[in-house]
C-alpha cells in the first residue's frame, strides 16, 4: 500500500487501485496496480484529529471488505468503519502508552476521547436500543448505514477477534467469494445448524443468565 500526502487536488481523501507510477521498477516490467490512499490539500485541515481521521478513513476502505450500495453517507461504508475502528483502537493504545502523540498526528489522548464521545459511542448505544434491526438495515439508506456501523463496532467489543473478521468476511464480496467462504468447515457447520432449526437464539453482548437475545435476528 501506498500513501500519498498531497498540498493540492481537492481537500479530502481518496482510495484507489491503480498503477503507481511513482513506484519504482525493474526496466523492461510492467506497472502492476497498487492500493494507494491519496490524502489532498494537507494545509487545509484544521487540527490533528481531524487528519488521522481522514487518513484512518481511507485506511478503512484500502483494507475492510468492501460494504457498499448505501444512499449516504457514501455507497462504501467500510471507510467509516475503519475511521470508527481505527480511531478507537489508536485511542486504546494511546492511553496505555504502546503509541504516542506522533502516532496520531498529534492529537492528543482527550481529543482522540472526545471523537469516540461524538461519533462513536451513539452508534454503539443506538445498536443496544434497536438490536439487530436486519429488515431496517436492508433498506441501505442514512439511517440504515448507522444501524450497520453500530452493530459491527458493538460486535468488535464483544467478539474474539477471529469471529469478528468472519463477521466482516460473512457477506462476501461476490458469488465466487461467497462459494469460498460457505466451502470452510465452520460456516458450513453453522449453515446446517441454521437449516435444521426452527428459530435460532443469538446472545447479544457477554454471554450470561441474563443477556438479551434476538430470535433469528443475526442467522436465518
Amino acid at each position: 500500500m501506498d500513501v500519498y500526502l498531497c498540498d493540492q487536488g481537492k481537500a479530502g481523501g481518496e482510495q484507489m487501485f491503480l498503477e503507481d507510477r511513482f513506484e519504482p521498477r525493474p526496466e523492461g516490467r510492467p506497472r502492476v496496480k497498487a492500493n494507494i490512499i491519496f490524502i489532498y490539500q494537507l494545509g487545509t485541515f484544521k487540527n490533528y484529529v481531524e487528519m488521522i481521521r481522514e487518513l484512518s478513513h481511507e485506511y478503512g476502505h484500502a483494507t475492510l471488505p468492501p460494504v457498499g450500495g448505501f444512499s449516504a453517507p457514501e455507497n462504501w461504508i467500510n471507510g467509516h468503519l475503519g475511521e470508527h475502528l481505527y480511531m478507537r483502537w489508536l485511542t486504546q493504545d494511546l492511553a496505555s502508552k504502546k503509541i504516542q502523540r506522533y502516532d496520531t498526528m498529534g492529537a492528543e489522548l482527550d481529543v482522540m476521547r472526545g471523537y469516540l464521545d461524538k461519533n462513536v459511542t451513539p452508534l454503539v448505544r443506538g445498536f443496544h436500543a434497536n438490536g439487530p434491526n436486519i429488515p431496517a438495515i436492508k433498506k441501505k439508506n442514512g439511517a440504515a448505514a448507522n444501524l450497520w456501523l453500530g452493530m459491527m463496532l458493538h460486535a468488535e467489543t464483544v467478539l474474539p477477534a477471529d469471529s469478528f473478521r468472519r463477521a466482516l468476511l460473512a457477506g462476501g464480496r461476490d458469488a465466487a467469494e461467497l462459494a469460498v467462504l460457505h466451502a470452510q468447515e465452520p460456516m458450513r457447520n453453522t449453515l446446517a445448524l441454521c437449516a435444521a432449526a426452527d428459530m435460532t437464539l443469538v446472545g447479544i453482548g457477554q454471554i450470561g443468565p441474563t443477556a438479551p437475545l434476538v430470535v433469528d435476528g443475526f442467522l436465518s
